[in-house]
């Protein structure tokens, strides 16, 4: 065991050392992320570049002074630090050696209120998943970023201060529901993560495939309508229209809700075979992407977008300190409201209030990177996840006209599942 953590040390330290200098954003070739282009470097003052503008159209104050620093191309550097980040966490409440469906059960009842033959509830003892979460954190960062894309606009910018908006208190509460508690107001978070994946054959403490991440993922999302949102997943390289409409909450048509359509694949052995290496480059042009979680254990890595032939990732092997989760009631009290004097944008609900006071700034930035990294795309691992949320049926076919444009097919796109015979199975043959 020692001599094959020494040997993935050495290959991280090579690869660190083999990668594209990331620290400086020198390149002029333009940069996609999350489907949005961005000028490369430009030898004019970034100065001149516009404030970026939240979905409600006013500018948000800068979160980061740019003139100094790492050079990056102000509008990329100001859209990838403001994407969500989830990484490794340690100090948070044990994760329970139970299931899901326990976790969400009250935890206010006294021994004699269980039910007759349950047993009391038994901690792993995990407090940090540092070695063993790295692929569920990928995974929360592509699905925190979805919902960020759904509630607040692919165009949201991240504010240097708290602000008294809704908008501003939604952002708040999506962090808030991936916080690392077993809370019920955290439906994503790393307990939940853990037990969904164990209800799917992953033992708590083990490392998640994509396949397992996205099962997780579905599991949680249709659990919480509050995320509004349905999840549709591909199977063996192959994604049903008629799953998709399913999961909008439709049969034949599209129904209500927007779709988080998620697609495991794997384009190589080793490595992925330079042939789709065009492709996947295509995939952040997209105006539906919402990343790619993959990687090995313990080097699964988010991808938000690329520059030439390098890859711009989130990296979760950081631990910090878990976020001290503020499990509080918000309570109305509107005579209280109308009688502040502080000059307010919009009028707040409660919930909104409580928000927007919540976390500092300094706890809400844990949940940002400010340091862009970059990988060569032929580091690439071959195994991922693919993420892109379609809004409405429109937006869906959209998705199916441009995926059938990509250089290589990776995937398909049909309507139906396959009708089976019974007369095209042979229990009599032993062909497998």
């Amino acid at each position: 065991m020692a001599a094959k953590s020494g040997k993935e040390h050495i290959e991280k330290a090579v690869k660190y050392i083999l990668e594209p200098d990331a620290r400086q954003g020198r390149q002029r070739e333009p940069i996609w992320i999350l489907g949005v282009e961005h000028p490369g470097a430009q030898d004019h003052s970034r100065a001149s570049s516009p404030e970026p503008k939240s979905k409600k159209g006013h500018a948000h104050t800068r979160l980061i002074d740019l003139s100094h620093g790492p050079q990056w191309p102000e509008e990329f550097y100001y859209d990838y630090t403001s994407r969500l980040w989830m990484a490794y966490r340690s100090d948070f409440a044990p994760i329970p050696d139970s299931f899901l469906r326990e976790l969400e059960a009250p935890s206010s009842k006294s021994p004699s209120d269980r039910m007759p033959g349950s047993m009391p509830t038994i901690d792993t003892g995990l407090t940090c998943d540092t070695g063993w979460g790295c692929m569920l954190r990928t995974s929360q960062s592509l699905l925190a970023n979805t919902l960020v894309h759904l509630h607040l606009g692919r165009d949201w910018r991240r504010p240097q201060a708290a602000q008294r908006t809704a908008e501003y208190a939604t952002y708040v509460q999506i962090v808030s529901w991936f916080m690392d508690t077993p809370s019920p107001k955290a439906p994503f978070s790393v307990h939940r993560m853990a037990l969904a994946g164990k209800d799917l054959g992953k033992g708590v403490g083990q490392w998640f495939g994509p396949a397992t991440a996205a099962g997780a993922i579905k599991t949680l999302v249709q659990a919480f309508p509050d995320a509004k949102l349905g999840v549709a997943l591909s199977e063996d390289s192959s994604l049903y229209q008629v799953d998709v409409y399913e999961a909008s909450g439709g049969t034949d048509a599209w129904g209500k809700k927007p779709v988080l359509v998620l697609m495991g694949l794997r384009l190589g052995l080793e490595d992925v075979n330079p042939l789709y290496h065009e492709t996947i480059k295509m995939l952040f042009t997209l105006p539906q992407t919402v990343g790619i979680a993959g990687g090995r254990p313990s080097s699964s890595y988010y991808f938000v977008g690329f520059q030439a032939d390098s890859l711009f990732y989130l990296d979760p092997h950081y631990t910090r300190p878990a976020v001290s989760f503020k499990d509080k009631t918000p309570v109305a009290d509107t005579e209280a409201e109308a009688e502040t004097d502080e000059p307010a944008e919009e009028q707040l609900t409660p919930e909104q209030a409580y928000f927007v006071d919540a976390y500092t700034p300094e706890e809400l930035g844990t949940y940002h990177c400010d340091q862009p990294k970059k990988l060569l795309l032929s580091s690439l691992d071959p195994s991922m996840l693919l993420g892109f949320l379609v809004r409405d049926e429109a937006d869906w076919k959209d998705l199916r006209e441009r995926l059938g444009k990509l250089p290589q097919t990776i995937f398909s796109v049909v309507d139906e599942r396959p009708q089976w015979d019974a007369c095209d199975f042979d229990d009599d043959e032993d062909g497998f």
